[in-house]
């Protein structure tokens, strides 16, 4: 019986098996960049903003305001509660001087943070004491430092006034009830800073942030989580690059 598969009819040319093998390492080539491709870009989206820099952070706010070490350190003692590390803080104070920030609202569980931001930023500060006033320490403060009684620094509840700036620091409500709460009095180019406490209740408020017509990005400052919003682009409003 004639073997079909050794018919000189039916065998490549050199020429011909060359091309095929070229043409194949071709398609590998091609398909293996494509692969590297699609990682890198789905790395891309997934971390669009690198975390920033403890250290850059305090020297940026150094320069700004050289003796920010002696008001944060003076101020502290009066706290035996959490309060707001100084990286967040410098980040914070940074933001404002960058963006020019003028009217600044803050709930957090204390007024450590509204006190810093005033004495730092000289910006107008609300601190929103709706909650638990026996964490106020602004009048112990001043009767040790009597120039930061010059502070354009109020306690009440937010009213119709627009801010550049708003952080709320309430852990015990959900993604909704800060933005129910607060975002009514964000100006339009502002920035809204949400304390988290894990990246997953960002996902699982997505569609909420998508009906707000919010861009948002997570960022880590030491063990604090913190959501940032706003309604145009976020990273310019905390990179100078």
């Amino acid at each position: 019986m004639k073997n079909l598969f050794s018919s000189k009819s039916s065998s490549l040319s050199p020429q011909l098996r060359t091309g095929l093998a070229i043409s194949m390492i071709v398609v590998l080539i091609i398909a293996i960049a494509i692969l590297i491709a699609t990682l890198v870009i789905k790395k891309h989206l997934v971390k669009k903003i690198t975390n920033p820099d403890e250290q850059a952070e305090l020297a940026k706010l150094k320069i700004k305001n050289p003796n920010y070490g002696i008001v944060l350190n003076g101020i502290k003692k009066y706290y035996e509660n959490a309060i707001a590390n100084d990286f967040f803080v410098a980040f914070l104070i940074n933001t404002i001087y960058l963006n020019k920030y003028q009217n600044i609202l803050i709930n957090d569980k204390n007024d450590y943070l509204a006190i810093s931001s005033a004495a730092l930023a000289s910006s107008n500060v609300l601190y929103d004491n709706s909650g638990n006033k026996n964490l106020i320490k602004y009048q112990e403060i001043v009767k040790e430092f009597p120039d930061l009684s010059e502070l354009k620094l109020s306690y009440e509840l937010p009213n119709e006034k627009k801010y550049d700036l708003i952080f709320s620091a309430d852990k015990s409500l959900k993604i909704e009830d800060h933005l129910e709460k607060y975002l009514q009095f964000l100006a339009d180019k502002g920035m809204m800073i949400i304390a988290i406490g894990n990246y997953d209740e960002t996902k699982a408020a997505k569609a909420i942030l998508k009906d707000y017509q919010l861009r948002y990005e997570n960022l880590k400052f030491g063990n604090e989580k913190v959501l940032i919003l706003a309604h145009d682009e976020i990273q310019s409003k905390f990179s100078e690059e």
